[in-house]
């Protein structure tokens, strides 16, 4: 799991026990990938899928350029290794 996976590789070790296996309940219970697009779609025709699969790409795209815009100040001010 992408979620479980992200949470492991970055803020688990900062947190107890109890929040791991907290954090680990809570991905378990993130709906799938195809599970929330079919809850997007619901019934629509497959134009609307290619819609929403446009809207979520350029969401992806945006997402990312705000990722890097602030990991950039991070390092500008030297904040990205704090403990």
């Amino acid at each position: 799991m992408l979620c479980q996976a992200s949470y492991d590789g970055t803020l688990s070790k900062y947190h107890s026990w109890i929040v791991r296996k907290l954090v680990g309940v809570a991905a378990h219970l993130l709906a799938s990938r195809d599970c929330m697009l079919n809850a997007i779609i619901s019934g629509r025709s497959s134009r609307h899928e290619y819609e929403v699969m446009q809207a979520i790409t350029r969401f992806i795209s945006i997402a990312e350029q705000v990722f890097y815009r602030l990991q950039k100040i991070y390092e500008d001010k030297n904040i990205l290794n704090l403990p």
